[in-house]
């Protein structure tokens, strides 16, 4: 009998550990999906300015980065410069630009759809494992 206690306090012990590692992988996909918002906000940043390009003679507020902005009038920009990877910046037409900020915040639309997902499951899975825990000490 007590061997039979101290075998249903292990299982214990395990399944609520593995509810801990769900809870902190849960933690760790809102920190991921709060990053991926951040960075599409970013993006509707950039698309206001691309669009502005479009318009002559028109004061555009330029983001640096980093919180700083620089006021200028467009005059001939028709191209801008796209990350391509590896630090590697290449001369797009601005449509193509545009055409840069739709793809990647739909990939970035996927990856959150992605994560919340993930969420959904590990959230199902650490309240079946809380159920199995409270079934367990009722007995």
């Amino acid at each position: 009998m007590n061997n039979m206690n101290k075998d249903m306090d292990a299982e214990t012990q395990s399944k609520m550990y593995q509810f801990q590692v769900i809870q902190q992988q849960m933690q760790q996909l809102d920190q991921q999906k709060a990053q991926i918002q951040q960075r599409m906000v970013e993006f509707d940043v950039t698309s206001t300015t691309v669009d502005a390009l479009k318009e002559e003679d028109k004061e555009i507020i330029f983001p640096l980065g980093g919180g700083l902005f620089v006021e200028g009038t467009r005059s001939s920009i028709d191209r801008v410069l796209v990350p391509v990877g590896a630090g590697v910046l290449v001369r797009k037409k601005v449509s193509d630009a545009e055409v840069f900020i739709k793809q990647r915040k739909d990939e970035m639309m996927d990856a959150l759809e992605q994560i919340d997902r993930q969420i959904v499951k590990m959230n199902d899975t650490s309240e079946m494992i809380m159920k199995d825990i409270q079934d367990k000490s009722k007995k």
